[in-house]
């Protein structure tokens, strides 16, 4: 069946002409590019990586904030200032993690200096991590204390 039988299918069964084409596909998808070193998504896949194999972490998620299309609508996910991983550790506390570039170059929003403040004032711990040795560093420090 040609594209244009499908549409006049469609037009037949359901009275009104298909509003997308469906592109064929050319096979395997294009590959992701790899991010840089020094990038925040860089450090934020090895951060998930550190997360996710580390014994002491029960459960994490990494938060997504922006606005995105959706069909010609904007749809806002999330909340603006959040750390991107927030994480409950074997000992039951709950930690936020936020990444930032290896290089130093990257610095806390006006919204994210907010949330730390949050954090802060309710004891929950907060960290800033360029590295996967960091983010150790700090989940060592809060599996020994209660």
């Amino acid at each position: 069946m040609t594209e244009d039988e499908r549409n006049a299918e469609i037009e037949r069964l359901f009275g009104a002409k298909p509003t997308r084409k469906h592109r064929k596909s050319t096979g395997s998808p294009k590959p992701k590019a790899k991010p840089s070193g020094d990038s925040e998504a860089s450090v934020m896949a090895e951060l998930h990586g550190v997360l996710a194999r580390h014994p002491g972490i029960r459960m994490f998620e990494r938060r997504t904030v922006g606005v995105f299309d959706r069909g010609g609508r904007n749809v806002a996910v999330g909340v603006k200032g959040r750390a991107d991983y927030w994480a409950v550790l074997s000992n039951g506390r709950h930690v936020e993690i936020e990444a930032k570039r290896r290089d130093g170059r990257g610095r806390l929003s006006p919204h994210q200096v907010s949330f730390r403040e949050f954090c802060r004032e309710h004891y929950i711990p907060y960290v800033v991590v360029k590295n996967g040795a960091e983010l150790r560093d700090f989940l060592e420090k809060h599996l020994q204390s209660k």
